[in-house]
Formats: structure tokens, C-alpha cells, sequence
């Protein structure tokens, strides 16, 4: 069941909906707009745009909800510092079947558990390594494209 649900911070409730009107203009990116609408839909229905629940949020929605709620906890901000991983970890953990789908947070955990903590915090050399081949194959591939055009 669907149903919007009204908030009070209208600029960090619209950003969802605003990133997909933008990338359902950009032809390689309109598959993901609905992605981006729904990653601040709860498993329990009470997030929003929507107020979707449990399956009717689509899956990459709800790994990119998992991920977003880590970075945020596990990242200094203006009003407080990050938190330890393992903190972090446990409230994702206490927050399955309302916030977050149990299947994911667990996926997520059975990644982190066997990473150091230096990729569990992205600051593992090996991460960054990581991020700049995607860079590089990126990059590439755009080349490829635009010299086939």
C-alpha cells in the first residue's frame, strides 16, 4: 500500500524525488531514476516518497538505503564525529524489518565482517584502488562510446 507521508524537512525529503527527475532525462540513467526515488522508503512503509514497504521497494533501493545509512554513521559531521564500524554495524542490525530488510543488512554484514577496518571505513588503500579502475574503466568505456557515435 502506498501513501505519502508528510515531513517536516522538505529539502531533505524532496532530494529523492528531485534525483529522479533529473536522471529520467538522461537516457543512460533512466533505469535508475525509480532506484533513487525509493532509497528513503523504509522496510516497514513508513519512508518516504511513497510510503512503500517490504517488496514494492524496489531491491537496489533498499542496498543503496543499507549503504547510505553506513557512510552517514560512519562519517564525521558537523555536529558530531563518526562512529566505530562496529557501532554502526549494530544499529543497522537493530533496525531490520522497520528501517531496513533484514536479507540486505545481512548481505552487507557478511561483507563487512570478513573486511579490516580500514575497508569497512573506505580507507583501505585496496578500496581506493578499487574506485580508481572503475574510474579508468569508465572513462574508457566513454571513449569507446563517443569514438563510436
Amino acid at each position: 500500500m502506498s501513501r505519502t507521508r508528510p515531513r517536516s524537512d522538505t529539502a531533505a525529503i524532496t532530494h529523492s524525488e528531485i534525483g529522479e527527475r533529473i536522471l529520467a532525462k538522461v537516457d543512460d540513467y533512466a533505469e535508475i531514476a525509480s532506484i533513487v526515488r525509493h532509497h528513503h522508503e523504509r522496510f516497514d512503509g513508513n519512508g518516504y516518497p511513497d510510503g512503500f514497504a517490504g517488496d514494492e521497494i524496489p531491491l537496489l533501493s533498499r542496498v543503496i538505503a543499507v549503504a547510505d545509512a553506513y557512510n552517514a554513521m560512519t562519517s564525521d559531521r558537523p555536529y558530531r564525529e563518526a562512529m566505530p564500524s562496529r557501532v554502526a554495524r549494530l544499529r543497522l542490525a537493530q533496525a531490520v524489518e522497520t528501517q531496513f530488510d533484514t536479507s540486505v543488512v545481512a548481505a552487507f554484514e557478511a561483507i563487512l565482517a570478513g573486511a579490516t577496518e580500514d575497508y569497512r571505513l573506505g580507507k583501505s588503500a585496496d578500496f581506493a584502488l578499487e574506485v580508481r579502475d572503475h574510474e579508468e574503466r569508465d572513462e574508457t568505456a566513454s571513449r569507446e562510446l563517443a569514438l563510436a557515435q
